[in-house]
């Protein structure tokens, strides 16, 4: 099993790292995924992953309308 779909099943259980400020963020307001936040755009909590957040927050963007459920089943489909 591959780092990606390891993310995604921790994602479907739920699982983060206990100090992951960006799910920790998106469970507190009431948010599957921080994709479906009016903030993400100027969101702050992304910055300590560097180049990577950009690619990650245009990723969050383009599946806005999908259910988290939806989000996993398409990546592990491109698996």
């Amino acid at each position: 099993m591959d780092d990606q779909v390891r993310k995604l099943l921790g994602l479907r259980e739920g699982g983060r790292p206990p100090d992951c400020t960006i799910r920790s963020c998106a469970n507190e307001r009431g948010y599957p995924l921080c994709s479906q936040c009016g903030e993400l755009d100027g969101c702050n909590k992304f910055d300590w992953l560097g180049d990577y957040a950009t690619g990650l927050k245009q990723t969050l963007r383009d599946n806005k309308s999908k259910t988290k459920e939806e989000y996993i089943a398409e990546a592990l489909k491109s698996q």
